[in-house]
């Protein structure tokens, strides 16, 4: 883009020593000046408002920032590293009402299986964009097998792989990885397996202590954060503490930095899991 600014009108010979110069120089040069200023300002704003940035310009200390490109396209460069965002869906049990697996939160989402769910893809970009997710399929428990099944927005059609295998995810620490990729706005979503891996279930006991308090008999709670995450498996156990729903064993659910997430539900603790408090995890 060109700048629009015109600084032609600013007369740099003004005023003239010696001379007793006219005062309607002065106001036509802070005149050229004044409107400049004010096409640099405009330029400027959108230029903040539009370009790429790798921090935020406003603030006194650079925060990363989110770039939305609106559909603009990248082309003919060179990349040293991209990384992607990795999203933990959830966990999901209700076999009514689908999961939504929303490409908008990411290219890698996990999902832990509650029960034999049927997982539901959205936010597909329109028709002519070639646009894929990978799904991560955890089993949430060890008692039985979880089989998902999936669905896409508006009535599209999932157009599996020919040979694909079972998706049922077993009870012994494996978990399945799954891609579905859509160029016409998910009318048509095709669905590869893409293979069975080994994940953290290790067996043996952890221990750790905690490093944020959840015990005022009053606020629900449903994670909490631990010093150490290091060998804590999902699907491990650990002993609740006392509960007004005299809830007796809990199972980790999902562990994201240090905070470790578990279920059945939110919890309201009368007592122990202060700051520092031993817990003890049994993996499967």
């Amino acid at each position: 883009m060109t700048s629009a600014i015109n600084f032609s009108p600013i007369d740099t010979t003004y005023p003239v020593a010696g001379k007793d110069n006219d005062s309607q120089g002065f106001r036509d040069n802070f005149t050229a000046i004044k409107s400049g200023l004010q096409t640099a300002k405009t330029e400027i704003s959108k230029l903040q408002a539009n370009t790429l940035l790798a921090a935020d310009l406003t603030s006194a200390t650079p925060t990363p920032v989110v770039n939305n490109l609106q559909g603009s396209t990248l082309s003919n460069g060179k990349y040293k590293q991209f990384n992607g965002t990795y999203y933990p869906a959830g966990a999901w049990a209700n076999t009514g009402t689908p999961l939504a697996i929303d490409i908008n939160n990411g290219p890698l989402q996990k999902v832990l299986l509650g029960g034999n769910i049927v997982l539901q893809f959205t936010n597909w970009p329109v028709a002519g964009n070639y646009a894929k997710v990978i799904v991560m399929l955890v089993n949430a428990d060890t008692s039985t097998p979880k089989t998902p099944t999936f669905s896409t927005e508006l009535g599209g059609t999932i157009r599996p792989e020919v040979s694909n295998p079972t998706l049922a995810v077993g009870t012994t620490g494996r978990v399945k990885f799954v891609e579905a990729w859509t160029v016409d706005k998910g009318t048509n979503v095709f669905l590869r397996f893409i293979g069975e891996y080994a994940y953290g279930f290790g067996g043996g006991t952890v221990s750790t202590s905690m490093t944020s308090a959840v015990n005022d008999g009053v606020t629900a709670s449903s994670t909490f954060t631990v010093a150490s995450i290091a060998g804590i498996s999902i699907g491990a156990t650990f002993t609740a503490p006392p509960n007004v729903a005299s809830t007796v064993l809990l199972t980790v659910s999902d562990v994201i930095g240090s905070t470790i997430y578990f279920t059945p539900g939110s919890q309201i603790f009368t007592t122990g899991f202060a700051v520092n408090a031993p817990v003890v995890f049994t993996n499967p």
